[in-house]
């Protein structure tokens, strides 16, 4: 009897447990995401840096910096492009934060022009 209960703590632990990690990471997405939608704010955040990418040779990884207002605090944020030319250091790139987690972050669709576009078509501005 004892090893039928060690048996069925090993398969419930077996498949419980990761069910239970998948389901946390499924509803923590979905809080980012929700948050992101319903109370996204519109900031400006400046290239500070470009590095090769560690894993892939042909990523580039884009590091930009903003700074909340009323606390000083800098926020970093990074994202990967197969276009380094397209961000020249110093230039301002649109991101959507949530204001009571600023380190969660989605592009913007302007941030997405960026990276679409033609890079013949493409004039980048300081500020968008």
């Amino acid at each position: 009897m004892p090893i039928l209960y060690v048996l069925l703590g090993i398969l419930l632990g077996a498949i419980l447990v990761p069910l239970l990690v998948i389901l946390g990471l499924v509803v923590y997405i979905l809080l980012k995401v929700t948050l992101l939608k319903t109370t996204g704010t519109r900031i400006v955040a400046t290239v500070v840096r470009l590095e090769p990418d560690k894993y892939a040779t042909s990523l580039n990884r884009v590091i930009l910096q903003w700074q909340q207002p009323h606390t000083g605090k800098i926020f970093t944020y990074r994202g990967t492009t197969w276009h380094p030319e397209r961000f020249p250091l110093g230039n301002a790139i649109p991101l959507f934060i949530v204001p009571s987690h600023p380190q969660w972050y989605s592009p913007t669709g302007e941030y997405q022009q960026v990276l679409r576009a033609p890079y013949s078509a493409l004039t980048l501005s300081r500020t968008y």
